[in-house]
């Protein structure tokens, strides 16, 4: 899937040392994405800790109604 290389990838944008902040629409892995734009999964998400990236801080942002997830991530 598109979405899966492209999060393969952006852990080589980032030098050592360098911070992302990660801010999507959410959903949850078992609903269907629509789009444009499409929500990513928590378990999409985990592609970047996969890649080497350390997640600092994670929030799941209105879980009940329109869901956003923003998260930290540190790059060794």
């Amino acid at each position: 899937m598109i979405r899966q290389d492209a999060l393969k990838n952006i852990p080589l944008l980032l030098a050592d040392g360098g911070r992302l902040l990660l801010a999507c629409m959410g959903r949850d892995h078992d609903e269907t994405p629509e789009g444009p734009p499409w929500a990513l999964s928590l378990e999409e998400l985990s592609i970047l800790s996969k890649q080497g990236l350390t997640i600092i801080q994670s929030e799941d942002l209105n879980p009940e109604t329109y869901r956003r997830f923003r998260v930290s991530y540190h790059k060794a």
